[in-house]
């Protein structure tokens, strides 16, 4: 589906469409590996639309564009395949994201239903090299969610995420803005907001409860207790969830403690 004879005019058009409600949505627009042109070595070349339509490697904010890929004799001239797409998309790995692990995780000739699913774009009943190229291509733009809270890409999230989360966290920026963050949108609906500053908080610093955030001091123990005696889930640190009880205490004494940050 994706080979096209040189020289030629090609147009590809594909839409994934994304369901309504399952997380923001984020376009990328990506030309095609060509294969088939004798004598030329494949050509891989992705431009993407960033979150919120803004512009990236020379696409406008429409996401129209024609690529001029120089192959052979003269040039092939592609529209771009166009994927819509939204994190339950493309989710192969079950964890509500889509990132590099979910296209580690399918090989080329995959016939596993939920790999299909996400990434046979022809139809084929399997997942080929070209297909894990385009999904590539998208990780490869910055369009991937990431993993949650790892601020500084590294593969993780930890105390070092944390501090500069803190620094960075704009509450009310959305998908678009320059400061909107996908690592730090815990339930992926296109804004960072003070939902997604607790789950950072519960995850990375659960002691750090009260402003000034990054800053674990007495204002932290004064506000476990109000929320502890007001059975807030805030306070609600360690099993059994639901319950409070000496283990949320212990739970608090334990993250003040550590430090983080």
């Amino acid at each position: 589906m994706y080979d096209v004879t040189c020289p030629t005019n090609a147009s590809f058009a594909f839409v994934i469409t994304p369901s309504v409600s399952s997380g923001p949505v984020r376009e990328c627009s990506i030309a095609i590996v060509l294969t088939d042109c004798p004598g030329a070595s494949p050509v891989w070349a992705s431009q993407c639309v960033a979150p919120g339509g803004s512009v990236t490697n020379g696409l406008d904010s429409s996401g129209v564009a024609i690529l001029d890929v120089p192959l052979c004799v003269g040039q092939v001239n592609l529209n771009p395949v166009v994927l819509n797409f939204t994190d339950a998309d493309f989710d192969v790995t079950g964890d509500g994201r889509f990132s590099q692990e979910d296209v580690s995780a399918v090989t080329a000739g995959s016939m596993v239903p939920a790999h299909v699913d996400a990434f046979d774009f022809d139809g084929s009943g399997a997942v080929d090299a070209e297909e894990l190229a385009i999904v590539q291509g998208v990780i490869d733009c910055g369009l991937g969610a990431g993993i949650f809270a790892d601020a500084d890409a590294d593969g993780d999230a930890d105390c070092a995420d944390y501090a500069l989360i803190v620094s960075n966290f704009v509450d009310g920026s959305v998908l678009g803005d320059s400061d909107y963050e996908v690592t730090f949108d815990f339930d992926l609906d296109g804004d960072n907001d003070a939902t997604d500053r607790d789950e950072i908080r519960r995850l990375l610093s659960p002691a750090d409860m009260a402003v000034p955030f990054g800053v674990l001091d007495f204002t932290d123990v004064l506000a476990f207790n109000v929320a502890f005696g007001a059975m807030d889930p805030a306070a609600d640190l360690a099993v059994p969830f639901g319950v409070f009880d000496f283990s949320d205490v212990i739970a608090f004494n334990t993250a003040f403690a550590a430090g983080c940050p």
